[in-house]
């Protein structure tokens, strides 16, 4: 019995290990209303964490944005451990196969060169707090379907189920 069992939990922890090997981790951060002073109505952002191996397997390329960090000024580098800056920051990490990845980073791409340069822009060329805003790119990178206004608390709770 006690060789079946680990025999058992060998072959799930190899399976496990095996699943993580094409994976992709991803941070998600989400900044809570009114608990940070950078980000008073609240922010969701979202950073590829080991860009070696994507750069490896030529799924990332020199140029490409391996974030998402949206505003009106266009994609922006997520800050280096936002949790010893600023209160109400919650994270979770989130595991994508290549196809995902891939989609990932060509939606980041895709929302980088999208900047309406106003916070309440023309959303059909770029930022809008209403109708385009961090939630929604960080809801496309994932290729969430939002319907409406799309609210960083909402996003964060969809990737966390």
């Amino acid at each position: 019995m006690k060789k079946l069992l680990v025999t058992l939990l060998l072959t799930c922890n190899i399976c496990y290990s095996i699943d993580k090997v094409d994976s992709f981790p991803v941070r998600v951060t989400f900044y809570e209303p009114l608990m940070s002073k950078k980000y008073l109505p609240g922010h969701i952002e979202a950073e590829i964490l080991n860009t070696d191996k994507l750069r490896e397997l030529e799924i990332l390329n020199k140029g490409d944005n391996y974030y998402i960090n949206y505003w009106p000024s266009g994609n922006k580098k997520p800050e280096v451990n936002p949790s010893k800056k600023y209160n109400g920051i919650n994270t979770l990490i989130i595991y994508l196969n290549k196809q995902e990845i891939k989609y990932f980073i060509n939606s980041a791409n895709k929302d980088a060169k999208k900047i309406s340069k106003n916070i309440f822009g023309n959303w059909k060329i770029g930022y809008n707090l209403l109708i385009n805003n961090c939630a929604n790119a960080v809801a496309r990178a994932f290729n969430l379907n939002i319907k409406g206004i799309a609210v960083p608390l909402y996003v964060y709770n969809i990737l966390k189920k």
